[in-house]
């Protein structure tokens, strides 16, 4: 049934809108796109977009080269037509590790995002069916929790020394304290701890950082609210799209509160609101090609 799939409001983008009214075409084929949803008829082939949805994204976000497009375009038929069906499609567009590549599987959804999602469709939009889908990312963190406190000097330690490494540590401008086995790490130099000694703040803005950072995001560093490494030569894309199941980023930095990363190399896009809490973020004068403000 044509009328059922969301054909109608196809056609009527193309015979009801102006050539150059582009807000006009998008309603009606962000419309059919959701009909589609509603009907079973995405996602049909391997994870593809259905013709009406790819339809609605390329005339909704022309021009837009933001890798978060599609998720934009499926949270708002969520947000506007709120239910299982378009919200599952929702979740799955958001947090699917790579939306075009993987199966749909939930073992290729990213916990965290999959947890942040459900809870803004629970509280939101009312969809109380999202309540458990915080479990795989609660049950991951601590895991997570349980690796770092068995031994919190080890792992800190490491995440340290990769840091070090990665960027040409013997020739920053200070290095005092690092990777001397005599000294506690929270004594090295541009480090902060609590009374766990637990990292919360890294401070090496302006300390002739060299090369990539792309894997800083680590256990051992979980508690984390400060981190300031602007005014280096630091490049590399901090947001990888492809990471796997178990390395979700925004396990990480849940507690980051500040973060200036100005004045280096860094390319890809910006992720703005990856860290929830975040109040102060600092990502200018880089080689970022787009900005994220993906929620999830």
């Amino acid at each position: 049934n044509l009328s059922n799939n969301g054909c109608p409001s196809f056609l009527q983008s193309e015979e009801c809108c102006q050539e150059d009214d582009s807000s006009c075409k998008c309603t009606l084929l962000m419309d059919a796109c959701r009909k589609s949803i509603e009907n079973d008829i995405h996602f049909v082939i391997e994870g593809e977009i259905p013709d009406f949805c790819d339809n609605a994204l390329a005339t909704c976000y022309v021009n837009d080269n933001n890798p978060d497009r599609i998720c934009s375009l499926y949270e708002r038929i969520c947000s506007e037509f709120p239910g299982t069906k378009t919200c599952d499609a929702a979740a799955w567009a958001c947090c699917a590790v790579d939306l075009l590549r993987m199966p749909k599987d939930a073992n290729w959804l990213r916990p965290q995002c999959l947890c942040d999602f459900s809870t803004f469709a629970n509280s939101q939009l009312n969809l109380f069916v999202y309540e458990t889908k915080c479990e795989a990312a609660t049950l991951m963190q601590l895991a997570l929790n349980e690796e770092v406190e068995g031994d919190v000097k080890r792992t800190t330690t490491t995440a340290l020394e990769k840091i070090y490494n990665g960027t040409g540590g013997e020739h920053w401008t200070d290095n005092r304290g690092w990777l001397d086995g005599t000294i506690h790490h929270c004594h090295w130099y541009g480090l902060k701890c609590n009374e766990d000694d637990n990292i919360i703040e890294i401070n090496l803005g302006n300390n002739n950082l060299t090369g990539e950072i792309e894997k800083i995001f680590l256990p051992g560093l979980s508690e984390l609210t400060r981190l300031d490494i602007a005014g280096n030569n630091l490049a590399g894309n901090l947001y990888n799209h492809n990471l796997k199941y178990y390395s979700d980023v925004a396990l990480f930095f849940r507690k980051l509160v500040y973060i200036d990363i100005s004045d280096n190399n860094f390319s890809g896009c910006a992720d703005m609101t990856f860290p929830p809490g975040t109040l102060h973020a600092n990502f200018s004068n880089n080689q970022f090609a787009c900005v994220r403000f993906k929620r999830y």
